[in-house]
């Protein structure tokens, strides 16, 4: 009996040894389990985290190419968010995915606005209270976009910027405000998407008005930001053109405090050294001389206030009109063209301007300046035409500005020659029209 309650114990002792093993070896297996869980779900997490900052990049390239800020946070897709920040000094996007507790980050260098948009200031200068001839213009991405302006100058007089207009198809106004803004004020403007690439066809600004008649010398920066949060600077110094002096203009010293009497005054001699102006209009040349033309404005509209009619100018020398100036391309206002002859000769210019709706052409004019009738020949000390602007344009006293005196005389360099061009009326046919204005095309002529 003794030996039969020994051999049950051990049989008890032993099953309980199993059931302790069987529970460990459960717990083992689901430890394992759960571990093996929890790692494929942080693979996936992190998986999908790397897609999305994949998804950012793409999505800040398309953003600044079509034009846009490729700025953005925590924008969801899927199962997660992703963000983009932008470093646009330095060309560089940066995106972060997240899913959960997972986190990616991608850095990449692309163009931007800034390194695709340009401001051309190479033909810029004030005209009476307008800055003429800067252009803008782009050479990549599908769209960019301006969406505010700085403009600054010095030295500051306090003057103000009023008015700024572009124009490609047709004019866009940026902004207009009488009040102004004052030299360095960032300015909301128009938003004005570029979405050609062509910088031998650039997009002038056709008016860059202010408060006042602008003095020479000025340095002026233009500041252009951009929607992708970049931006583009330029700068010009306003150059000083025929003041000319008090000792050359052929005055007897009576208009030095602008009152315009100049009694004595020797006017409209057309002989000067270097070049001469016949009666027919014609400028002939000595030998070894430059000619330089600079475009000092176009001013002409299809009707009062209506659209503006583009200009194009040629350049005729001995009868000949084979030079196209300017690049071909309408004139805005502050382009110039040089040329030289070795053995002289007679130069004139010609003028055509054109109005089309579609390939309809609803106005076209062109005339040269042998006709007198349409185009009128200024030297030092003419008398400018005292006439209005037609239907809202300015009048020729503001592109003649720099070269103007109280009195009403022109005071030019003994070198240079002054063109007014009339191409919305026909001056023999209707010599008393009020909308004659002469200053469809202003041209300065520089014979050095």
């Amino acid at each position: 009996m003794g030996v039969k309650k020994q051999q049950q114990g051990s049989a008890v002792l032993m099953a309980v040894m199993a059931l302790f093993l069987l529970s460990g070896m459960g717990a083992t297996t689901v430890a394992i389990v759960s571990t093996n869980q929890s790692s494929g779900t942080a693979s996936l997490a992190s998986d999908q985290a790397y897609g999305l900052a994949q998804a950012g990049i793409e999505y800040a390239k398309n953003k600044i190419d079509q034009g846009g800020n490729p700025v953005v946070q925590d924008a969801s897709l899927g199962s997660g968010t992703f963000t983009v920040a932008a470093l646009p000094d330095a060309g560089s996007i940066t995106a972060t995915g997240e899913v959960g507790n997972a986190k990616k980050t991608f850095t990449l260098t692309t163009p931007f606005g800034k390194d695709c948009f340009d401001i051309d200031v190479t033909g810029a200068h004030s005209a009476a209270d307008n800055i003429v001839g800067a252009k803008i213009f782009k050479t990549c991405l599908s769209t960019t976009t301006v969406t505010d302006w700085t403009i600054a100058w010095s030295p500051n007089l306090a003057e103000k910027t009023t008015l700024m207009q572009v124009q490609g198809s047709q004019i866009i106004t940026l902004y207009d405000d009488q009040v102004g803004f004052a030299s360095g004020t960032k300015i909301n403007a128009t938003d004005y998407s570029l979405t050609s690439n062509n910088p031998n066809s650039p997009i002038p600004i056709n008016k860059l008005q202010f408060n006042t008649n602008l003095l020479p010398g000025k340095t002026y920066t233009l500041t252009a930001y951009l929607s992708d949060g970049s931006s583009v600077t330029k700068s010009f110094v306003d150059p000083i053109v025929g003041n000319g002096n008090n000792g050359d203009n052929g005055n007897n010293g009576n208009n030095d405090n602008g009152s315009g009497e100049g009694g004595g005054e020797e006017t409209g001699d057309d002989t000067t050294p270097g070049y001469d102006v016949e009666a027919d209009g014609n400028v002939v040349v000595d030998a070894n001389k430059a000619v330089v033309v600079h475009a000092l404005c176009s001013e002409i509209t299809y009707g009062a206030y209506g659209p503006v009619i583009p200009v194009w100018a040629w350049l005729g020398v001995n009868g000949s009109y084979d030079t196209p100036l300017f690049g071909g391309q309408p004139v805005q206002g502050g382009e110039q063209y040089s040329t030289s002859s070795v053995n002289g000769a007679t130069y004139t210019l010609k003028a055509k301007a054109q109005y089309k709706s579609g390939k309809k052409t609803l106005f076209s004019a062109t005339y040269t300046s042998s006709n007198v009738a349409q185009v009128k020949t200024l030297v030092n000390g003419d008398e400018a035409p005292p006439l209005a602007g037609f239907g809202g344009q300015k009048p020729v006293s503001e592109c003649v500005a720099p070269y103007l005196l109280n009195n009403g005389t022109v005071q030019l360099n003994a070198n240079q020659v002054l063109l007014l061009f009339e191409l919305g009326v026909n001056m023999s046919g209707n010599p008393n029209n009020l909308a004659a204005d002469f200053q469809d095309l202003v041209v300065l002529m520089t014979i050095q």
